[in-house]
């Protein structure tokens, strides 16, 4: 663990541990606790740092894969039983568990993860429509313009 006199001294081996911590599947809160640095500092240095910008979204990356992989290992697991069969406490509570995961992976990568919305949009104005089918009327049945003021 990194103590916190030497987090403030950011180093690339600091930035090395929280990328590490960060791609294990650890949140950004238990990373900066496990390294005695504040959740604002390792977001100060994303936005300040390009390098170590780069160095975070590849974590997060790896770590939104760790999450779906894990995912997946949930979605496997045989259902908890007792005495009157399926426990159905323990069914509800993985389902909460797999929705999270999936809507917190759609947030995270929503090209990847997220749902599909496709929309097709077709038809007619509805003025098109109108004066496509009113009457033309020709220059003979027209009445003669008076003049707006008389002299």
């Amino acid at each position: 663990m990194l103590n916190m006199a030497r987090a403030f001294n950011w180093t690339n081996e600091v930035a090395s541990h929280i990328c590490e911590d960060i791609e294990s599947g650890l949140t950004l809160r238990a990373v900066a606790e496990k390294n005695g640095i504040s959740k604002a500092l390792i977001l100060k240095k994303v936005a300040s740092s390009p390098e170590f910008r780069d160095q975070y979204a590849h974590a997060m990356d790896v770590r939104t894969e760790v999450d779906c992989d894990a995912l997946a290992d949930e979605i496997s697991q045989e259902p908890e039983t007792n005495k009157f069969g399926v426990d159905s406490g323990w069914v509800a509570w993985q389902r909460l568990r797999v929705d999270t995961m999936k809507w917190l992976l759609s947030k995270r990568n929503p090209k990847k993860y997220g749902e599909r919305i496709q929309q097709d949009i077709s038809g007619e104005l509805g003025i098109k429509t109108v004066l496509m089918s009113a009457p033309v009327k020709s220059e003979a049945a027209r009445p003669e313009a008076k003049p707006a003021f008389e002299e």
